[in-house]
């Protein structure tokens, strides 16, 4: 019986202790996490003045137009495919040039943009309205009207040639049926006569 009221008593002690440690432990980490965390440490993780948040910042919208603009060629291809402005047939060096030129517009004019940006964003006016303000607060352009004329605009230029090159392809579409169909109108009432003077 004072063996087992002895552990008991044991068990308690050592479970205090051991609760008593783990405590002093998590309060003792946490002031040191408090302390690690100082304004200092703070900025030095908000600063998004390195290189490398920048470059990220110029790659996402680099791939963004990119995107964009593959899209683009896609409705110029198929519009000039159903208007008939590029022909009918071509040989494969014809093909390759064009292949060529989609290539040097989709990726080029994002080049050519992102160097704009990136001139305007290193020695514009700060305090201007159409200073991209990349890097300043985030990786990409800020709020606003950084991201209104540097991202938006450009979209929705893109999206507006897109929707009119689909309208003139739609309409071409629609002339060539009605067109097809008028040609088996014609082709069926010369057949249609022929048999009611034979019989």
């Amino acid at each position: 019986m004072k063996r087992t009221v002895c552990r008991s008593i044991c068990a308690t002690h050592t479970n205090d202790h051991l609760h008593a440690i783990l405590t002093a432990n998590v309060l003792g980490l946490s002031h040191h996490t408090r302390e690690e965390s100082t304004p200092e440490s703070t900025d030095v993780l908000c600063d998004m003045s390195t290189p490398s948040l920048r470059i990220s910042g110029y790659f996402i919208m680099f791939f963004f137009l990119g995107s964009f603009l593959w899209m683009n060629v896609m409705c110029i291809d198929m519009w000039l495919t159903f208007s008939g402005a590029r022909g009918y047939g071509g040989t494969r060096s014809t093909e390759q040039k064009r292949f060529l030129f989609y290539c040097l517009y989709a990726m080029g004019a994002p080049v050519m943009f992102i160097l704009f940006v990136f001139l305007l964003n290193t020695y514009g006016d700060e305090e201007s309205i159409f200073h991209p303000k990349l890097g300043r607060n985030k990786c990409f352009l800020e709020d606003g009207y950084p991201q209104l004329f540097y991202l938006y605009l450009p979209m929705a230029i893109l999206i507006g040639m897109n929707i009119i090159l689909f309208i003139l392809t739609a309409i071409k579409i629609q002339k060539v049926k009605m067109e097809t169909a008028m040609l088996k109108h014609n082709d069926i009432l010369p057949s249609s006569s022929i048999d009611s003077t034979c019989i």
